[in-house]
């Protein structure tokens, strides 16, 4: 039955030695080239292929300059550029922003494009195209049109599959698909081509952006905050640049209407007063006509109504005051009450109202930011829910404060009014028809002095408005600043590495994995039993590898064998040498049979005796016809000594037995009496005897053999042996069952002794005997 191993120390967990991990990485460095030559070839044509991609880039200067009202000191800033801190995280959101880029794909007419169809691809004709497209009208979706130049008036686009229409350049064609105005370009073409096909590809907005300013890129520094870096990457470069242009022209559209639209707002609430202000200064002025003509009038005033005129006319003026400020305080409260988005005027008419101008320079800023965060996020965002929040609560405020405004200015307006009606009571004094006179003038002067003060005002809206400047200003012009991809030097140093990773790695994991024993080193390090010889692989179909002549690395390897074992059993005469291995395929039989032919050569009387009862090859491996008695026969009591003995002809040392006919029961049959007898005869009349015993990790029957052997060649063959097997041959020798017990390496490659041998010819002379 097999032999059943023990739990072994962990001597066989030896730690990674690299020397043992290159060595296989060296042996098949034909497959590391190679590898590395086709990886480089398949590197190079995609070079070949590849389309190259552009970084362009250009640097802007941002003023985030506004001013949330027109009051003077804002129209200073304004001219001198003394703006609010920049909120540069605003500005890069909206060049980053999906409506922008919108606005950039539409106004470049990125979403039609024509291509040109050749044998390596599409070739993009942005800048190039024999022909322009002059207008398109075509749905919003994503389509291609094939087109082909007919001669340089016809042209001819393919609707479907079945539908191709003709038309002319410089002509709209309407179809149902839509309608096209395309027109040759003179200046593009080197010759005309009527063969080549050109394809009219249209996308979707939203499909375009992404193809077009996927890489679009802002950049900016906390420690120079008015500064951002705009890069874009692209196939076509001189596309790449006029995006950037396009991009700063319409961030500059888009932040002047913000900055626009508070300053318009002031300049309309004035125009509106001065709008009623004129058809009250007409009526009075009317009036006054009428009545001079009516009373037939000439106007010689008393002494002391010019002062009493002059109060009454600061007094109404004043009230007139009070009043206009009345009027944009229950402006203010409509538009809070209203619950639209929608910014204050704030203008300087003299009146001292610090705290409600803080608070609506802080309200029409928050929907500076609103508007600013609506260009890049929808309504649900949690930023824009944040400044609606803020808002709101401003909106308390400043409705607190135009109340207690509306307060005070009715305290205002009572009090300029009794004091205006003290002088009118001395006015009352003088007769009715002077009296009457000077009111109606002093109307006239008042209204008068207060469409000039509006007019002022309206000046300096509309200088605010023509001083709004562009936001962003180009520092560097929109550059190419070198291709990006594909990087050839980059691509070719990837490609000899993955050349030389891949099967760097395939070997390196098959090693690492690998639990056969390799090397002899290894096998030097896994056990404790001394190794007396290496088998260089033999090659050819013979299984006899050495003969008289023969003088090749493995005939040299088993005479080495031999004169190794003769020194590790030189105390002893009559040797009896049992060969045996852990299982089958590790060279056992083959060196029972070439170990005793190497004795034979040398002039020793050498008998082979084959007891694998079970698998027998001793014949098979002499090359001669197996013999119909053997061992079996012997133990069985059927055959005697004399008739076992089989002589090898071509050498007449050389005597083998077989094992003879295969027996129901091997085991017990080596347990026979007969075969310690068998075994003292033969050793009279033999040098040594050789025993091809069973494999010792599968059955026992080496084990009862091992008794009258005085050594144990114990085969280990490279690439075969399992390093795990190798804790029997621990285990045998450590327990002693083993006697003499040696290992021999089967298998090994040509070592360097040996190829340096064959190389300087020390074998090509003839030699006889061994």
């Amino acid at each position: 039955m097999p032999y059943t191993m023990k739990k072994q120390p962990t001597r066989l967990h030896q730690p990674i030695d690299l020397s043992r991990l290159i060595k296989p990485l060296l042996k098949y460095w034909y497959l590391i080239a190679l590898s590395i030559g086709i990886s480089i070839v398949i590197a190079q044509v995609y070079l070949r292929r590849a389309i190259p991609v552009y970084e362009m880039q250009t640097t802007i200067l941002v003023r985030n300059n506004e001013e949330d009202g027109l009051t003077k000191d804002a129209l200073q800033k304004e001219i001198l550029g003394m703006g609010t801190d920049p909120k540069i995280y605003e500005d890069a959101r909206i060049l980053r922003s999906h409506t922008l880029r919108e606005a950039i794909i539409d106004s470049l007419k990125l979403q039609y494009r024509i291509v040109k169809l050749e044998p390596s691809g599409e070739v993009d004709l942005y800048d190039n195209s024999p022909i322009e497209l002059k207008k398109i009208i075509a749905p919003n979706r994503t389509q291609s049109y094939p087109l082909k130049i007919i001669d340089r008036s016809n042209y001819s686009i393919q609707l479907s599959e079945t539908d191709r229409v003709r038309g002319f350049f410089g002509e709209p064609l309407n179809t149902d698909d839509g309608s096209f105005l395309l027109t040759l370009q003179e200046a593009n073409i080197a010759e005309l081509d009527t063969v080549a096909t050109f394809v009219l590809k249209t996308k979707t907005l939203a499909a375009s952006a992404q193809s077009y300013l996927g890489s679009f890129a802002v950049e900016y520094n906390n420690e120079q905050p008015t500064i951002l870096d705009l890069f874009i990457r692209d196939e076509v470069p001189q596309r790449g640049l006029d995006i950037l242009n396009r991009a700063v022209q319409i961030y500059n559209r888009i932040t002047l209407e913000s900055k626009s639209k508070n300053r318009k707002n002031t300049l309309a609430f004035i125009e509106e007063r001065i709008d009623l202000l004129v058809a009250e200064l007409n009526q009075v002025e009317q009036d006054l006509e009428q009545y001079k003509t009516k009373e037939s009038l000439t106007v010689d005033f008393k002494a002391d109504l010019p002062y009493i005129q002059d109060r009454i006319g600061y007094f109404e003026r004043e009230i007139v005051d009070v009043e206009i400020q009345q009027n944009i305080m229950q402006y203010i409260a409509e538009v809070l009450d209203s619950n639209k988005y929608q910014f204050y005027p704030l203008v300087d008419f003299g009146l001292d109202h610090k705290g409600l101008s803080d608070l609506i320079i802080r309200y029409n800023a928050l929907l500076q930011d609103r508007y600013k965060l609506r260009q890049t996020v929808t309504e649900n965002y949690p930023s824009i829910q944040l400044v609606d929040e803020q808002i709101n609560a401003l909106k308390i405020s400043i409705r607190q404060e135009v109340t207690k405004n509306l307060q005070d200015l009715e305290a205002s307006l009572a009090e300029l009014k009794n004091k205006n009606q003290t002088y009118l009571a001395e006015l009352d004094a003088t007769p009715r028809r002077e009296r009457e006179l000077v009111n109606k003038q002093r109307q006239q002067t008042t209204k008068e002095n207060l469409y000039k003060y509006l007019l002022e005002k309206r000046e300096e809206a509309a200088v605010s408005i023509a001083a709004v400047g562009e936001n962003a200003r180009i520092i560097d012009p929109p550059f190419l600043a070198g291709q990006v991809s594909p990087k050839r030097n980059s691509i070719l140093l990837g490609a000899l590495l993955v050349g030389f990773l891949l099967p760097f790695s395939v070997i390196l994991l098959f090693t690492l994995f690998d639990n056969r024993v390799r090397y002899k080193e290894e096998l030097l390090e896994l056990v404790d039993t001394p190794v007396i010889g290496s088998i260089v692989a033999a090659r050819g179909k013979s299984r006899l590898a050495i003969q008289a002549n023969n003088h090749s690395p493995t005939a040299e390897s088993f005479r080495s064998l031999r004169a190794n074992l003769d020194f590790f059993l030189k105390e002893l005469n009559n040797q009896i040498v049992m060969v045996t291995s852990t299982s089958t395929q590790e060279g056992k039989s083959f060196t029972t049979v070439n170990l005793g032919m190497s004795y034979a050569l040398s002039g020793k009387k050498v008998l082979l005796m084959d007891f694998d009862l079970r698998n027998p090859k001793v014949p098979l491996y002499l090359g001669v016809n197996n013999p119909d008695v053997g061992v079996s026969d012997y133990l069985n009591g059927q055959a005697g000594i004399s008739e076992l003995i089989q002589v090898y002809e071509p050498n007449r040392h050389l005597h083998y037995i077989a094992s003879g006919p295969i027996p129901a029961n091997p085991s017990e049959l080596l347990m026979s009496k007969l075969l310690p007898i068998l075994l003292e005869e033969l050793k009279e009349q033999y040098d040594i005897i050789i025993l091809d015993s069973p494999a010792v990790g599968l059955v026992s029957d080496a084990l009862r053999l091992a008794r009258f052997a005085d050594a144990g060649l114990y085969m280990v063959r490279m690439g075969i042996t399992d390093k795990e097997d190798l804790k029997l041959i621990n285990e045998l020798t450590e327990g002693g069952k083993i006697a003499n017990a040696a290992i021999v390496f089967n298998g090994v490659s040509k070592g360097r002794t040996y190829k340096r041998a064959l190389k300087k010819g020390y074998y090509q002379k003839v030699k006889s005997g061994s």
